[in-house]
């Protein structure tokens, strides 16, 4: 006797209205957007986007002048399963295409604005000049959210390049790109090429003082180099001068790549901002400068080109992996249904108390009482939250023996449940954040207050959920009787189905029925 399958991969045949598209047009930035580079450097691009929301597809080429760079790879991709097989690389032309993995991302991958999603590496090969930027070329620009075309705002975010020569004999000073994460502080090294004999060098860096801002020097690598030869000027300005001078005169070589010292900022602009740092003899006070850099034989090799800027970003900072973390659920409905979001926690270690704010669009969601507790492992009631105001929800709670609790990873503490009153194709977020008056808090014994993780959460809301179908097998009797039987579950989806069964123990041998359960099945079916 053959026993009935246990697993069937059902299909179910249903229309699909067009949605409409929603949100603005696709905005892409390579940054820096203008450089001077030399030949033979190296020089990375990054491309960040904006309403880079619920995209389902990305093919665009990306083309620059092959006379000028040589593209060497795609480094420090955001998208989600990126890899080097989603771009081509031919002669002045890179093509990428890409798309998020349906069924972790079945509404579409979403990025934040000003997001960086690859980095662009070229080898600079001649002087010249270069732009660096998506074009309406073969194979064409083609990207969709939700499955349905966008338009896309690329005209005016190129890079503009400039390419120099390099003589193997010119003497440089280089700032080089780091990247420092927002409120955090970074250190830039700054470099030498043909540093020979040296016995004085001074020039001004400069920095976007709305991005940056100057601590310190450290780590000074030459004779006679320390926190004194570097002063703002004025005093609090984003004009830093160095000033050294190798008092025995013996002439200072160091190898080509040397860092002579570093160079500290605090990362204050926003995530996503970026400032090119500038090395040149702009800003020396009356009777100072101009920029030099003298020999022992007393040569000046400071040159114009010497001075060598780079760029500067300011990241996010990574989140603490041993953190508090709150996490909302990504749930899906129909028009018109409800679903409940699952709030849950990690690293929930001697918490004694928390507080933060709820924010969704009440024009697509709308708050449905009460709030479920579950298994209420904090000891919840209703007056642990104040729902009064639509499109916000304020939790406050604290440990009422004040001796901490601790929870097991993924243990939900509330759902929120919401009906969905929106349009089929639209998505409420659901975002864990400081409210007026109620700031993010949370408070540990022992240590106070810490800084926590929140993943946010969403509701997205469809024409229907496309259906699973799990179908369960009653084995028949082995004397030739039809006493088998399937029942079908249906795990997720709606409204009512359709189900289509096959096989050589169906009467007929097909059957189409709205029934769950198809009874009088011989052996082997």
């Amino acid at each position: 006797m053959r026993p009935i399958r246990t697993h069937f991969l059902l299909l179910v045949s249903l229309f699909l209205l067009n949605l409409p598209v929603f949100g603005q047009n696709l905005i892409t930035t390579f940054t820096p957007t203008a450089t001077n580079v030399t030949v033979g450097s190296t020089l990375s691009l990054e491309l960040k986007v904006t309403n880079f929301t619920s995209i389902t597809s990305v093919q665009f080429p990306i083309t620059y002048n092959s006379s000028v760079l040589q593209f060497v790879n795609i480094t420090g991709a955001t998208l989600p399963g990126f890899a080097a097989s989603n771009y081509n690389a031919t002669n002045g032309k890179v093509t990428i295409s890409w798309f998020p993995d349906l069924a972790q991302y079945p509404t579409g991958y979403t990025a934040p604005s000003n997001t960086t999603i690859f980095t662009m590496n070229f080898t600079v090969a001649a002087t010249g000049t270069a732009t660096v930027n998506i074009a309406n070329v073969s194979p064409g620009i083609e990207v969709t959210r939700n499955g349905q075309n966008i338009q896309v705002t690329y005209a005016t975010g190129g890079s503009n390049i400039t390419a120099t020569s390099n003589p193997a004999t010119q003497f440089k000073v280089t700032a080089n790109t780091i990247h420092i994460p927002k409120g955090q502080v970074g250190c830039m090294p700054v470099t030498v090429t043909n540093f020979t004999d040296m016995v004085s060098l001074s020039y001004i860096m400069h920095w976007d003082s709305s991005v940056l801002q100057y601590q310190n020097t450290k780590n000074w690598n030459l004779i006679d180099l320390g926190a004194s030869n570097f002063n703002l000027f004025p005093a609090g300005s984003n004009n830093l001068i160095m000033s050294w001078f190798e008092q025995a005169l013996t002439g200072i070589t160091k190898p080509n790549g040397t860092a002579i010292y570093e160079v500290c900022f605090l990362a204050k602009g926003a995530v996503g901002s970026s400032s090119m740092v500038t090395i040149n003899g702009t800003g020396f006070p009356p009777g100072g400068g101009p920029a030099e850099a003298i020999t022992k034989a007393s040569v000046d090799v400071w040159g114009p080109t010497s001075g060598v800027s780079d760029t500067m970003f300011v990241i996010a900072p990574p989140p603490d992996p041993n953190a508090v973390t709150f996490t909302a659920d990504k749930d899906t409905t129909i028009v018109g249904g409800m679903t409940c979001v699952d709030v849950r926690v990690k690293n929930f270690k001697d918490i004694l108390s928390a507080q933060f704010g709820i924010t969704y669009d009440q024009t697509k969601i709308q708050f449905k009482s009460p709030i479920q507790f579950g298994t209420n492992p904090l000891g919840l009631t209703a007056a642990n939250f104040n729902t009064n105001v639509p499109g916000e929800i304020k939790f406050t709670w604290f440990d009422q023996n004040a001796l901490g609790i601790d929870l097991n990873d993924s243990t939900i503490i509330f759902s929120i449940c919401f009906n969905a009153i929106g349009a089929a194709g639209t998505t409420s977020p659901f975002n864990i954040v400081s409210l007026t008056g109620l700031p993010i808090e949370v408070v540990k014994e022992p240590g106070g207050e810490v800084t926590p993780n929140v993943n946010n959460g969403h509701v997205h809301i469809l024409a229907f959920i496309p259906p699973v179908v799990e179908l369960v097998p009653t084995a028949a009797n082995c004397n030739s009787s039809a006493t088998g039987k399937i029942t079908a579950k249906l795990i997720q989806g709606g409204p009512v189905i359709t189900y289509t069964y096959t096989g050589s123990g169906i009467p007929g041998g097909t059957l189409t029925t709205t029934d769950t359960v198809v009874t009088n099945l011989l052996p082997g079916t």
